[in-house]
């Protein structure tokens, strides 16, 4: 378990270096937040008993008419073919929407980690804008259309790296 953990924090250094972030490092509770372009933010984190890495990002909130977007949302995530492998799904404690990507750490090094990362925040990124677009489509009314630059919880996320311009 703590070999996972290890390995882990070594992707992150890795990662690190490779976006020019001098000491990004897990923090307390062994969890990495990266924001991408100041709007887009991911929590890294392992689950070291599974042997996998986590990656988790808030996209959004439901736009009025949901069974619409409830749909729209099942054909893209048919076959991961519009989510780039990860999965959404309702946070049970807000209904929120999320993109979760789990990966085996057998399958991953520091370079593979960088590539599911990368295709991670292109997801994010996709579904921002397919999102807004779907919603002022639906409903008219951008307004009701939440976007993903909003940062989980209430007032930022300690520790946040920001990277992009």
């Amino acid at each position: 378990m703590e070999n996972c953990l290890d390995t882990f924090r070594t992707y992150i250094k890795a990662l690190g270096e490779k976006l020019k972030i001098e000491d990004l490092d897990l923090d307390e509770n062994n969890d990495c937040y990266l924001a991408f372009d100041g709007k887009y933010f991911v929590k890294c984190s392992v689950d070291a008993e599974k042997a996998q890495v986590c990656l988790l990002a808030y996209i959004g909130s439901l736009p009025g008419d949901k069974e619409i977007f409830y749909r729209g949302i099942l054909k893209s995530c048919h076959f991961w073919c519009d989510t780039a492998g990860a999965n959404i799904s309702l946070d049970p404690a807000d209904g929120t929407l999320l993109l979760t990507q789990y990966c085996d750490m057998s399958m991953l090094n520091s370079d593979a980690f960088y590539n599911v990362l990368e295709k991670f925040v292109n997801a994010i990124e996709h579904w921002d804008t397919k999102r807004l677009e779907e919603w002022m489509a639906m409903t008219g009314n951008e307004t009701e259309a939440s976007s993903a630059t909003a940062s989980p919880g209430d007032g930022g996320v300690p520790g946040m790296m920001m990277f992009g311009a």
